[in-house]
């Protein structure tokens, strides 16, 4: 893959992740995981499992939340 590509995949995933928060109804705290570790031109190796973890770190906060007056989606 040439530079080019790679600078046109990471442009092409970048703005996907944008475009996916920018969409009504999204959940921003989903989407800005799934664009800082799955949608990138080239996802480390251990992704999915970062992923996961930052998922269920984000659904136990929102489960469990400290101060409930202050939980958004």
């Amino acid at each position: 893959m040439t530079t080019a590509d790679e600078e046109a995949l990471s442009d092409f995933f970048g703005n996907l992740g944008m475009m996916l928060r920018g969409k009504e109804g999204v959940d921003i705290g989903l989407a800005d995981i799934l664009a800082e570790h799955l949608l990138v031109a080239a996802p480390t190796v251990d992704a999915v499992a970062i992923s996961k973890a930052a998922i269920l770190k984000l659904a136990s906060e929102r489960a469990n939340p400290s101060n409930p007056e202050m939980v958004s989606g």
